[in-house]
């Protein structure tokens, strides 16, 4: 997620949050590894997983696949030491 999120920052997470309710940063659990990713719901129930990173492309995530991503919670605060 740089140059948004850098390697080391410090991420609070709200795991009460299971669900993309809006367009926001998840973490996300999918075979095995763990995502953070800008998700965007499409109208279809379909998401679109986003990167800042400009090295990692958009992944569209195709409504019967949905139910495989684990949201383990949004991202609502992040900070790094100075």
């Amino acid at each position: 997620m740089e140059p948004t999120i850098r390697d080391g920052d410090i991420l609070v997470v709200d795991t009460s949050i299971n669900q993309v309710r809006d367009n926001a940063i998840y973490v996300i659990i999918y075979a095995g590894n763990v995502l953070v990713k800008r998700v965007h719901i499409k109208r279809d129930g379909s998401l679109t997983l986003i990167s800042d990173n400009e090295r990692y492309p958009r992944e569209d995530v195709p409504i019967a696949e949905v139910p495989d991503l684990h949201i383990a919670g949004r991202v609502m605060w992040f900070g790094r030491s100075i």
